[in-house]
């Protein structure tokens, strides 16, 4: 019997409940909780494996939607990525601290996530499925390339029955409905229900927030779920419900573009950096600590994410990170590195002291 289901909206604002006449009904008669915040970055991929463990992407190690480790670029989207790449080098566990769905298995119970976000996505929200824990499906059915579950028995079960394309706005999650009600709930017997719901993300990346696309969107998605939690109580009627979000959204009126490193550098800071050609084909470094020195620190306390990455390998593991997002080599129109100057170095900005956490 399924005891709690989970709902994660990807991208869902806590304004936006209130053009969600079913989400509204549920808040008004459970518990809504106003100081809910996410984790720092608060990015999908980090708050689906926090969610996931308990622990934010520091210890989770996963900071980002992509993240460098080891000489491997690794896309957290991709299931391959997680398992073949991030999975080996970490000692055969994906997440360095158990996820719940492992801790349910060690009492015998079991949780089951199905996500209409990326397949990665659906993994870290239950990493154990790999081995056995449980289950993740990933409700991408249309094209068999895009259809992921684990273990290997709830997809063979799957991948013979798969439908066509169908047609209407976000047959993902139509489909995922009749899966968790035919399938998951009668079959897999699930203790905890995961469903994540991918469609408004995509849609306000595409289209901003607060216009009309966001809004049918969010219509369409409060429709669909009163369908889905409405037949899962059919079946178990004292499943205890909870919908939430990964992170927020808004309106950008500008863009920076984080390849062209050379615009970054205000003239307060021409001393102070120096742009160095680097060989041919070479990876330049991350320029989350371009961020910090703008922020008011020194050379010294950036130079060791400003190193080579033979350097940073040895000083800080297989493990890099520059302590704001993922650190993935960006490539550069003209290969370049950033390393600080001895020469005339004063802090651009008054010190002081920054209680968010900076992203590029």
């Amino acid at each position: 019997m399924v005891s709690t289901l989970l709902v994660v909206v990807d991208g869902l604002r806590a304004t936006d409940v209130r053009k969600m006449p079913f989400l509204t009904q549920l808040a008004h008669r459970g518990v809504s909780y106003r100081q809910a915040r996410s984790v720092a970055p608060s990015l999908t991929r980090p708050a689906a494996a926090s969610l996931a463990s308990g622990a934010p992407p520091g210890v989770t190690g996963i900071p980002g939607n992509r993240l460098w480790a080891d000489g491997h670029l690794i896309d957290t989207g991709r299931p391959d990525h997680l398992v073949e790449l991030l999975r080996s080098l970490r000692g055969d566990r994906l997440l360095p601290v158990p996820a719940l769905g492992e801790h349910l298995a060690d009492h015998g119970h079991k949780l089951v996530a199905v996500g209409t976000g990326s397949n990665g996505c659906t993994l870290l929200l239950n990493p154990g499925a790999v081995d056995g824990h449980g289950a993740a499906i990933g409700a991408r059915p249309f094209g068999h390339d895009a259809f992921y579950a684990r273990p290997e028995s709830v997809r063979r079960r799957l991948a013979g029955s798969l439908p066509q394309a169908a047609d209407g706005p976000f047959p993902e999650l139509d489909w995922a409905t009749d899966l968790i009600v035919d399938y998951v709930i009668p079959e897999l017997a699930p203790d905890v229900l995961v469903l994540w719901s991918g469609e408004l993300d995509d849609v306000q990346h595409a289209n901003g927030v607060d216009g009309p696309a966001g809004d049918d969107a969010l219509s369409e998605i409060d429709r669909r779920l009163r369908r889905l939690i409405d037949r899962v109580r059919e079946q178990t009627p004292h499943t205890d419900v909870i919908v939430t979000a990964d992170h927020g959204f808004s309106n950008a009126t500008h863009t920076v573009d984080v390849a062209d490193i050379e615009s970054l550098i205000p003239p307060s800071l021409t001393d102070a950096v120096q742009l160095v050609d680097n060989a041919p084909g070479t990876d330049t470094h991350s320029v989350g600590a371009l961020v910090r020195l703008m922020l008011g620190a020194t050379p010294a306390q950036v130079a060791p994410a400003l190193a080579p990455p033979a350097e940073r390998a040895a000083s800080t593991g297989s493990w890099s990170t520059d302590g704001t997002s993922s650190d993935a080599p960006h490539r550069h129109r003209r290969p370049v590195t950033i390393r600080p100057s001895s020469r005339h170095w004063a802090p651009p900005l008054a010190r002081r002291t920054c209680t968010s956490t900076a992203s590029v």
